[in-house]
């Protein structure tokens, strides 16, 4: 094989002359693909660095090259100078291959070390406290489920709920700590707040104890957030196909007034709607992690479903009509008889307890 196979390795070759070149050694077929070979080693070796001499393939070619027409002068073969240049290319091929190999195994295929994650699920009768490694405390109430990371020494702690829980979260400037509860993720620093998100109610609501949170739908959407501030409460319903909003928080509140076009934004993407409540008495909210059931202004219907889970029964009421009656009170060490006989007292009505299973009728 003569120079002109070279010759289209050398930078300053121009575009007419490579041409010239191809169409030359397409006229043989042992040269086009002993040609074509040679393109390939040396399309590996062209990402390498133009500035680093030491891996500047270019100025190795033009050296390689000087040398070879050296040894012709001095009567080498020309083939061997070929398969010289041959070895040296398939060298810095394989060279870099493995590079390349070893940079990818590093990033993608070393071990990742899992997150493990403990889990707690609470049974109807049932609240549990939990106290995690940097202090965080997390009351989980009855028929609810909870998981949570075993360590916490990541940038991103993420907790998961299906039920219940009061959350009194440890500050961390350097960490952000997430509850997912249903279709929202709740991002905290350091705050305190209750999260109730039974599945068979579909409604979200989180009220805010102290501090700040941010809830954002699951939509990916930059605007897509609700900031909650202290004695604040939102309550997010996803069964509504119509799009509405109920703004009941005053557009005069500190810091609240700039939220109200992203409170707009995410009814309108999440086809959901979106209660907000100023001067939340946040008592009501979370006397259950302190041994109370307060109740105000409840409907029956609404505070049987309480009751199943405070008391670990099954109320079934018989009346339609009672399950609109309205109630205020608190149960804290009543028995389940002891409750119903109460409630009893400011509307009359029969009920029934067989073992766990409570029926009611006018």
């Amino acid at each position: 094989m003569d120079d002109k196979f070279f010759k289209y390795f050398d930078p300053e070759l121009t575009t007419e002359e490579k041409k010239k070149l191809i169409t030359e050694l397409n006229t043989d077929s042992v040269n086009k693909k002993e040609f074509e070979s040679y393109l390939k080693l040396w399309s590996i070796t062209a990402f390498t660095d133009s500035n680093n001499d030491d891996l500047n393939i270019q100025k190795e070619y033009s050296l390689l090259t000087k040398n070879i027409s050296k040894e012709r002068k001095s009567n080498y073969n020309n083939e061997e100078a070929v398969v010289t240049l041959r070895v040296l290319f398939q060298f810095a091929a394989i060279g870099l291959i493995l590079i390349g190999l070893g940079i990818f195994g590093y990033f993608y295929l070393k071990p990742q070390e899992e997150i493990a994650y403990n889990e707690i699920t609470t049974k109807t009768g049932e609240k549990v406290q939990i106290k995690l490694s940097d202090g965080t405390k997390i009351w989980l109430n009855a028929s609810s489920k909870l998981r949570y990371p075993s360590k916490l020494d990541g940038e991103n702690v993420h907790v998961y709920l299906q039920g219940e829980a009061f959350f009194d979260v440890t500050h961390n400037k350097n960490r952000l700590f997430q509850v997912h509860a249903s279709d929202l993720n709740i991002k905290v620093l350091g705050t305190a707040f209750n999260v109730k998100s039974y599945p068979e109610e579909r409604i979200v609501e989180t009220t805010l104890v102290r501090g700040k949170i941010r809830i954002e739908g699951k939509t990916n959407q930059p605007d897509d957030f609700v900031i909650l501030l202290p004695n604040q409460k939102a309550s997010y319903i996803g069964t509504n196909s119509k799009l509405i909003v109920t703004e009941s928080v005053s557009k005069n509140v500190k810091d609240r007034s700039d939220d109200l076009p992203q409170i707009q934004a995410i009814a309108s993407r999440n086809n959901a709607t979106v209660v907000l409540s100023n001067n939340v008495n946040t008592i009501f909210d979370t006397s259950w992690k302190d041994g109370r059931l307060d109740f105000v202004d409840e409907q029956f219907s609404t505070l049987a479903i309480k009751m199943e889970r405070w008391f670990g029964v099954y109320i079934d009421i018989k009346d339609p009509q009672l399950k609109d009656v309205r109630y205020t009170g608190t149960f804290e060490k009543e028995t389940i008889e002891q409750a119903l006989h109460a409630l009893s007292m400011s509307l009359p009505f029969k009920y029934k307890i067989f073992k766990d299973s409570v029926t009611i009728r006018k």
